[in-house]
């Protein structure tokens, strides 16, 4: 997200206040599902139950980066559009169309003062883009929220906070999909500004069990004064840090130091449907009582193990059939 609050879920995004515990947005205005991303640090407590927006996506395999050779012949910019409309047959007026000309207008925006921003198109391209910015020796790491397995989970139900883990600190590129007819993320970066990066594990009212990315902008002082997240939580620029979820199609990318043995929390993609048509409001549900809620972390626990035991499973076969391999040869 950048300092004027686009690319969170597609729309003009916000979040209401959570310093008492709820979620407060002007009474002036409709509520758009996709605001409720936002939060702040201390809204991360075990137990704690919140509604969240987590969309649900169809073909998961759209937002996996094409290599370079597929692409590379196909010109990348709105001066090229006419030709890319034969390209790609759209009509002009067709939807899809308009969505690869504001994705272009995007990429091709020159970025405020104090920011790096740009548009990636193949795995190559996103490790010059955060090298560029991290270093050129360093080890980068992506993390990306799970995706929902679900294809009947709302696109906003209340979530109950069963861990979190604070990944990184400091200089963090997020890199947001962008609708384009093959995968384009733009990137930004703020210089000297810091971030923090969390994994919060949440289990949805519907029993769906997510790893999200939640991302903080400690230094707000720099955004403009009517960006949503400010007037949802009742807050003025550099008042706080401003945090957000970020859904399974958007990546969040930081230097670890070599020693540091972290695995990334790139899910493996199976399912496959549209997003969850559900967009009614949800009620609200209270904490549950500690005998319930312990019974539930076992639960989960047991659930993160098992998606473990199934990983660990697929390397073993794939080791396994290398080793076949190797002996026939």
């Amino acid at each position: 997200m950048d300092s004027d609050g686009n690319h969170i879920g597609g729309e003009n995004n916000g979040h209401g206040s959570s310093s008492s515990g709820g979620w407060a947005v002007s009474m002036d205005e409709p509520i758009d599902p996709a605001v409720q991303v936002f939060a702040f640090i201390k809204d991360l407590v075990v137990g704690k139950t919140m509604p969240i927006y987590f969309p649900y996506i169809k073909d998961p395999t759209s937002f996996q980066f094409f290599p370079k050779e597929t692409i590379q012949h196909i010109r990348f910019s709105s001066e090229a559009i006419p030709e890319l409309l034969l390209f790609f047959t759209f009509s002009l007026d067709l939807k899809q169309a308009l969505a690869m000309r504001q994705t272009l207008e995007v990429c091709e925006k020159q970025p405020k003062e104090g920011e790096v921003g740009g548009c990636v198109t193949n795995i190559e391209s996103v490790a010059d883009f955060a090298r560029g910015i991290l270093g050129s020796d360093s080890k980068v790491e992506i993390l990306r929220s799970s995706l929902l397995s679900n294809r009947s989970t709302p696109l906003v139900q209340n979530y109950t906070i069963f861990e979190f883990t604070a990944i990184s600190t400091g200089d963090i590129v997020p890199c947001h999909n962008e609708l384009y007819p093959y995968p384009v993320h733009y990137c930004h970066f703020q210089l000297g500004a810091e971030s923090e990066v969390f994994k919060v594990y949440l289990g949805g009212e519907n029993g769906e069990m997510v790893d999200l990315v939640f991302l903080c902008h400690m230094d707000t002082s720099t955004w403009r004064p009517g960006h949503v997240a400010f007037r949802l939580f009742g807050v003025k620029a550099g008042d706080s840090e401003v945090c957000h979820f970020l859904a399974g199609h958007d990546l969040t990318m930081f230097p670890v130091p070599k020693d540091y043995g972290f695995k990334q929390l790139c899910l493996q993609i199976t399912s496959a449907d549209l997003w969850s048509e559900g967009e009614s409001e949800p009620t609200v549900v209270n904490n549950p009582d500690p005998e319930t809620f312990a019974t539930t972390i076992l639960q989960f626990q047991n659930q993160k193990l098992v998606q473990k035991l199934e990983a660990q499973k697929v390397e073993y076969s794939t080791l396994e059939n290398k080793f076949i391999q190797l002996k026939e040869k």
